[in-house]
């Protein structure tokens, strides 16, 4: 909530990326809207406020704010969001952020071993498919599922939507997801 995706995109990065608040992008196949974040609609302010309040709840405050790892792959775009994210968390949370730059090969090979607190991964479609995003979340996946998600109602829900010949309830199936 503290990542101000706006100033990430106009403002660090500035090659026209749009501001992601889904998991599956704009305009992917037939899919039609993304389901957003409950907090999409607030601005940076409420979303901030927001954000401390769940840290407190969790038993931090700027007083007692935890540090974290940021993990990202050698490219001066990942560092400058790493640096940028890590600001964000300090200012609005002041969570502490130690960066942690390691070469691509590095990089995955830790994302893959679970070695990392928070990292940065990137995904291009290899189809313009719903499914070519949210795959990566299933837990038969072991190859690209770096966070061990494990949820049995979304691993459900994907694998009827991949049973599914319907199209308009295979992308139900998997917004449900």
């Amino acid at each position: 909530m503290t990542i101000d995706r706006k100033i990430l995109t106009e403002k660090v990065l500035r090659t026209g990326e749009v501001a992601a608040y889904s998991f599956v992008p704009p305009g992917t196949g037939d899919y039609g809207s993304s389901p957003e974040v409950s907090w999409k609609g607030m601005n940076q302010a409420e979303r901030v406020a927001e954000a401390q309040k769940l840290m407190k709840q969790a038993g931090y405050d700027k007083s007692n704010a935890p540090t974290i790892r940021l993990s990202y792959n050698t490219s001066e775009n990942h560092k400058k969001v790493a640096i940028a994210v890590a600001a964000m968390w300090k200012k609005a949370l002041g969570v502490k952020t130690e960066l942690f730059n390691t070469e691509v090969k590095v990089h995955y090979d830790n994302l893959k071993t679970r070695d990392f607190q928070a990292a940065r991964a990137g995904w291009i479609a290899d189809y313009n498919d719903p499914q070519n995003f949210l795959n990566l979340m299933e837990s038969r996946n072991t190859s690209q599922n770096y966070a061990n998600f494990n949820d049995g109602t979304y691993n459900d829900l994907m694998r009827k939507a991949e049973l599914e010949a319907d199209p308009v309830k295979r992308n139900e199936y998997m917004r449900q997801a």
